[in-house]
């Protein structure tokens, strides 16, 4: 028997005078521990336990965050220039209470000077948890993304100069 989870989304945008495909090889290779650095009671990232690149379907990582507790993100599309996906699971945390895993994509859209970006987060809920999910995590969750989001775009500049 498939179970099937409601799921709750949130996206978060930015623009940039960078290229989309720069811009895609440069979210990819930021250390999510210079980016994912806590807000409110979600906890920073840590350390993660890939070395190397991270950027073909399949590559997995472990990420470890500043409350001691884990989660599994793996790559599930990528589409150079434009695109990737990948899926969180394993989350020891709170969260994991509330979520089965989540999916997190994005997207590099050209523009006459630079690119715009988008990345979506989507929440497969676990069983009469989306509610709760809905009305006090992703309000929190969206804040959080769109800090992550601007401190992404400064690594990315810096690592072109631009």
């Amino acid at each position: 028997m498939t179970s099937v989870h409601k799921t709750v989304s949130t996206t978060v945008t930015a623009r940039t005078y960078i290229p989309a495909s720069d811009a895609m090889a440069g979210v990819r290779s930021v250390d999510p521990a210079l980016t994912f650095t806590g807000f409110g009671p979600l906890p920073a990232v840590e350390a993660t336990s890939h070395g190397g690149p991270w950027d073909r379907t399949g590559d997995v990582r472990t990420l470890t965050f500043s409350d001691g507790t884990t989660a599994r993100e793996t790559i599930t599309s990528t589409g150079a220039p434009a695109h990737y996906s990948y899926r969180l699971d394993g989350l020891s945390n709170v969260l994991g209470r509330l979520v089965h895993h989540a999916e997190s994509s994005w997207r590099f859209i050209p523009e006459t000077e630079g690119s715009r970006w988008e990345w979506t987060f989507t929440f497969a809920t676990k069983r009469y948890r989306t509610t709760l999910l809905r009305v006090a995590i992703l309000p929190l969750w969206t804040r959080y993304m769109t800090r992550i989001l601007a401190r992404t775009v400064r690594e990315v500049k810096t690592r072109f100069n631009v």
